[in-house]
């Protein structure tokens, strides 16, 4: 017998692609003229962004730009100089997807990278990129919500499931002219100018988020006091974009966050004709992805007390989003140093999360944290000291969950430190921001009939003694005795759907369709 079934269905995004590749490069480079020959390489920075991706039929091709910046000693000389390389690299995965709606995300790290000098002005670069892709498809999944028949009983579970709305990037440029500070002087030559941008707020409107924050511009030069003196200026600009995102609205759940693609600083001279002046162009993308809750209806069981009942359940996997994490962080580190270190001018930190973990109500980030110092030894030269160390962060989440999944963003905003007695303590603030997602498997009714050519026989009598035990469900025992929920709650008084206590419960006997 065919049921008069309510449908319905949730749209869930189903992660379809997940692959991380290793990009080789290898590059012979010249000095440009403008660079002194090098004596000693210090420190090779290497770091990769991804600033076009496009997803076809079965292929996703990734493009980016990879950049070195080589600190070094050059010839005759104990001062400091960077000569920054860069190369566009292009790689392409194979996807088996032929959703043109699909949805993708790229992250880049360096593996290694190695810079060793063949001549003065001549240098070999080796590195290897990890590409990690990943590419999500929307599908419905359809199941029963309700059944209009008296002689079925239902089991419902009242459910949640968020899915993405989209996700949309922005790249946009900041030009700025920005004064050296007062009481700093003129800049020589510039060593290393590192920026970060951080999302500060956001408000939603119809269809576009508008992002706020701040661009943080941190730059090492050698002054034209002495060319072995070295100088720290940070600067702070203000940063507003207007993202579009179809779909969005006030009620959705968002995650916006800026990346840095590109930092080009040069000393431009004042009216003084002093070289007090920095000329910034920063390029920036400003990243958006929007999820939308869905509360639904579905049936986990059924069974009919008067007949043999068909039902067809099938698993689904569901992701909601359990937590939103925006929070400031604060890293304490310590460096050893050698007898030898004098002074230190900069340090820097970048962070690598390694695992990320729910451990009761809190939200635990691990990693590692590459610290690197600038210092001069007891004579005055230049020396480079650089450690590796472990990190751990914790947040607390409002809605904790034992299985879940997150890609949290960590962004070093700033780094104080102080020598002390043998080593460097360091103060690392930092921004976590962070979408959980609780994830559940249930089964669900996708289908159900009634076979009336096979009654049940009834061959219980009017009331039964039942001794259930703590915790043990109506559902249950409805189901085991060819009743229903509501007539052992009539019987018995009770209100919960699980006993609280071990109890003697009248179980009624249900009419079948035997008319006994």
């Amino acid at each position: 017998m065919d049921l008069s079934l309510k449908r319905d269905n949730v749209r869930i995004n189903e992660p379809v692609f997940e692959n991380t590749a290793d990009h080789p490069v290898e590059s012979d480079v010249m000095l440009p003229d403008y660079c002194p020959d090098i004596a000693r390489i210090l420190k090779a920075e290497a770091f990769a962004v991804v600033d076009t991706k496009t997803l076809e039929t079965n292929r996703m091709t990734v493009g980016g730009n990879f950049c070195v910046k080589i600190i070094y000693i050059p010839d005759n000389s104990s001062s400091i100089r960077c000569f920054t390389y860069e190369n566009a690299f292009n790689h392409n995965f194979d996807v088996n997807c032929n959703d043109r709606n699909a949805m993708s995300r790229v992250k880049t790290k360096i593996d290694y990278v190695n810079c060793r000098p063949i001549g003065p002005r001549r240098l070999q670069i080796k590195a290897s990129i990890s590409i990690n892709a990943k590419v999500w498809s929307e599908k419905d999944e359809e199941f029963v919500t309700d059944c209009d028949d008296e002689k079925v009983e239902l089991q419902r579970r009242q459910m949640k499931a968020s899915s993405l709305i989209g996700m949309s990037e922005k790249p946009f440029k900041v030009e700025e002219e920005l004064e050296v500070g007062y009481g700093k002087p003129a800049i020589a030559a510039i060593i290393r100018s590192d920026a970060t941008a951080v999302v500060q707020d956001y408000k939603v409107i119809s269809n576009k988020i508008i992002a706020k924050g701040e661009l943080l511009l941190h730059t090492l030069y050698s002054s034209d006091l002495s060319d072995n003196k070295l100088e720290v200026m940070d600067h702070s600009i203000a940063l507003s974009q207007i993202i579009d995102l179809e779909g969005v609205d006030e009620e959705s759940i968002c995650s916006v966050n800026f990346t840095v693609l590109d930092v080009k600083v040069e000393s431009a001279t004042n009216g003084d004709g002093e070289n007090r002046m920095l000329a910034a162009t920063v390029t920036i993308n400003a990243q958006a992805n929007a999820s939308k809750m869905q509360n639904f209806t579905a049936i986990s069981d059924a069974y009919s007390p008067t007949f043999e009942m068909n039902i067809q359940m099938k698993p689904i996997s569901i992701e909601y989003v359990s937590d939103v994490i925006k929070t400031n962080e604060t890293v304490r580190l310590s460096v050893e140093m050698d007898e030898s270190v004098n002074s230190v001018t900069d340090c820097t930190a970048k962070a690598e999360i390694m695992s990320v973990k729910a451990n009761g109500r809190s939200f635990v980030i691990s990693g590692e944290m590459t610290v690197s110092a600038i210092a001069a030894d007891i004579q005055g030269g230049p020396a480079f000291i650089e450690k590796v160390l472990p990190f751990t962060v914790s947040e607390e989440m409002h809605s904790p969950c034992d299985n879940m999944r997150s890609e949290p963003e960590l962004t070093v905003v700033s780094v104080a430190f102080s020598l002390a007695s043998g080593r460097v303590d360091m103060r690392v603030d930092c921004t976590v921001s962070a979408i959980v997602y609780g994830i559940y498997n249930e089964n669900v009714a996708s289908d159900m009939n009634i076979d009336e050519s096979k009654p049940k026989d009834c061959k219980q009598k009017t009331l039964t003694l039942y001794f259930a035990d703590k915790g043990e469900g109506l559902w249950d025992i409805a189901k085991r005795y060819n009743t229903s929920m509501d007539a052992i709650r009539r019987e018995n008084n009770l209100e919960a759907d699980s006993l609280p206590e071990r109890s003697m419960l009248l179980i009624p006997k249900k009419h079948c369709a035997k008319g006994c």
